[in-house]
């Protein structure tokens, strides 16, 4: 029997209820953090690949230590040419550095023992709820490549309740999948509804974590030290957390959260001392700096991964007389409950070396954002929801990499043979060219689109959603 691997549905209330919806255990296998499953019947009843035993035993070699290495030539060329995708996940997963000969070890472990799950379980797809971000998920999705599996990748879209499918997660060769032979493909008159009524959960969601202000001992002292102090005694959370999902003992946690505290009080310090506020007549891009880690970046940005690169490239490119205004992502400095991940991905360097960039300001955070997006002539970002965002206030933007919405004139990928041009080119966009384009995408996306949720997180009551659940079981399964 050819068999289907949904990776990472379990811990997610909507993708369980999609597994429960398809009810054929025997045809399925389910790959995900085990200890996180909601409903311990899927526990029971489906064979399992425990992604959070991949995740703690990182020096493993294979769960028998039986499987055999079982490439050729041409899949090791292969793998090596890919390994920088998996390089791209390491800092979630290992806080404390490691050498790169003991990450090649932990790639041809991972390898080794998925191939053998595969070929023993006769698995031909897969389907992921969202693109790889972690090490074994990046294995994974390598040992189908080679095995020629279909790969399916749920991609989220701004349009509410939407998502669309891509099959390959580096960032020049996605290709979205169609989907208008299944009957409940959207259509062109109900995107335009949707859009017009555009409030999306999760958006409302990170707008109220992002109001947050970061908070500093010498702001709010008291409020600062019982955060901290909360989080040390809520030991049960921490030793899960941090010391038994990253290989962490108590004492290199403690450590490594103070080491981060420091990174943040000095970031923070640097912006008071050196972020800009805006001149009234000067002209600008707004671009977004992308909060790190998150998938977005790591591993779909590729090279842009380092926002310097993207920053110097736009910075390079810009018309006369035009700034380039950056702002940084509020998550970024707002540690009240602690990310030591934060420690591999923005310090105050970083900042300066964006603001010794010719025409480049990085502006101060608590400037009011309303304000700053209302006056930029164009808005930018690595692939963000920001220029969704823009796009339906009738304001042109572009991305670095190609991202969902791409296609639309207004919202382009501008590649770097023709950032220049199409810079000043967006720039001459009129309200009106923008709302004809963005009419144009909506016919273009609408084959695309499947109405589903990607995730159960942010609405309980869409997660219980039958035509939902339905619409997904059924795609998956087809």
């Amino acid at each position: 029997m050819k068999r289907i691997l949904l990776a990472n549905f379990l811990g997610d209330i909507f993708f369980e209820n999609v597994i429960i919806k398809i009810d054929n255990a025997e045809k399925y296998i389910l790959s995900g953090d085990v200890e996180s499953t909601i409903n311990s019947s899927l526990k029971n009843n489906h064979q399992l690949i425990d992604t959070n035993f991949l995740k703690r035993n990182q020096n493993f070699y294979g769960f028998k230590n039986n499987e055999k290495f079982n490439f050729d030539e041409e899949n090791i060329k292969f793998l090596e040419n890919k390994f920088y995708l998996f390089l791209q996940c390491i800092d979630r997963i290992f806080i404390k550095k490691k050498s790169t000969r003991f990450y090649k070890n932990y790639y041809y472990n991972l390898l080794i023992y998925l191939r053998e799950n595969f070929i023993k379980n006769s698995i031909k797809k897969v389907v992921f709820e969202s693109s790889p971000h972690t090490p074994y998920d990046m294995a994974l999705y390598l040992i189908a490549k080679i095995l020629s599996c279909e790969i399916f990748i749920i991609k989220s879209t701004k349009i509410h309740n939407h998502i669309i499918f891509y099959d390959d997660v580096e960032v020049y060769e996605k290709n979205i999948i169609k989907i208008n032979d299944i009957k409940e493909s959207i259509s062109v008159e109900k995107i335009n509804k949707i859009i017009s009524n555009n409030i999306v959960p999760e958006d409302i969601k990170a707008r109220d974590i992002n109001s947050h202000k970061p908070i500093s001992p010498k702001s709010n002292f008291f409020r600062w030290f019982k955060g901290k102090i909360f989080f040390l005694l809520n030991l049960t959370f921490f030793k899960k957390k941090y010391y038994s999902s990253y290989s962490l003992n108590l004492y290199d946690a403690i450590s490594l959260l103070i080491s981060r505290e420091f990174q943040r009080l000095k970031m923070l310090k640097w912006l008071k001392k050196n972020s800009h506020t805006p001149y009234k007549d000067e002209n600008y891009i707004l671009y977004y700096l992308h909060y790190q880690p998150e998938r977005s970046t790591d591993p779909e940005s590729g090279i842009f991964s380092n926002q310097y690169l993207a920053i110097k490239l736009i910075s390079e490119n810009l018309p006369d007389n035009f700034y380039l205004y950056i702002r940084e992502h509020p998550r970024q400095l707002n540690d009240n409950q602690p990310d030591i991940r934060k420690l591999s991905f923005r310090c105050e360097k970083d900042y300066e070396a964006i603001s010794s960039l010719k025409n480049v300001k990085i502006i101060n955070p608590n400037y009011d954002s309303d304000r700053l997006y209302e006056k930029a002539k164009l808005v930018s970002s690595l692939q963000g929801s920001s220029i969704w965002i823009s796009l339906l206030k009738g304001k042109a933007g572009f991305t670095l990499q190609p991202t969902w919405h791409s296609k639309c004139d207004s919202s382009p990928y501008l590649n770097r043979k023709n950032i220049s041009e199409n810079i000043k080119f967006l720039l001459k966009k009129t309200k009106s060219q923008i709302k004809n384009d963005l009419e144009n995408f909506v016919d273009y996306i609408s084959p695309y689109l499947l109405n589903t949720l990607y995730t159960g997180k942010f609405s309980e009551k869409d997660a219980k959603d039958e035509k939902l659940l339905e619409n997904l079981a059924n795609f998956i399964d087809k």
